[in-house]
């Protein structure tokens, strides 16, 4: 059986930002056919990102995207990934927002359903440009000590 011959599975996935105390996370819906290039983009809109930077996903020891083999034909489904695995995505380097990425469940299409779609999701989206996690959380924190005051 060929790629295209295989039928389209939804992949479930939890993406949680590292890092960042209260988590910041979505939950996706995505098509087994879904390129890694796409995936990228998905998270791209989902995190209200500006897809200027390098990125890379870390999938089973070997390295895709901006820095390692490419993301445009590789689909989700040729990942052999099982439900509760996590693979990790990485954006702007120099930031170095990490993101897990778990593969929840696997489900059946959903016909009348238009994929991909955001089902869930916790916490706004941090800008890219406040430096990462790390910048993300002192900012918060400075924040949080202003409003005590």
């Amino acid at each position: 059986m060929t790629t295209s011959e295989i039928p389209c599975n939804i992949y479930q996935l939890r993406v949680v930002l590292r890092g960042i105390s209260p988590l910041i996370w979505r939950r996706l819906l995505v098509c087994s056919e879904t390129t890694l290039a796409q995936l990228h983009t998905i998270l791209q809109v989902v995190f209200a990102w500006s897809d200027e930077h390098l990125h890379g996903f870390h999938i089973h020891g070997r390295e895709y995207g901006s820095s390692g083999a490419s993301t445009r034909g590789l689909l989700l489904h040729d990942l052999g990934l099982h439900r509760g695995e996590r693979f990790r995505y990485v954006y702007d380097f120099g930031a170095n927002w990490e993101c897990d990425i778990r593969l929840e469940a696997l489900l059946p299409l959903a016909p009348r359903r238009v994929y991909p779609v955001c089902i869930g999701g916790k916490g706004a989206a941090p800008s890219e440009d406040c430096w990462g996690a790390w910048g993300y959380m002192e900012t918060a924190r400075a924040q949080w000590r202003e409003e005590q005051q």
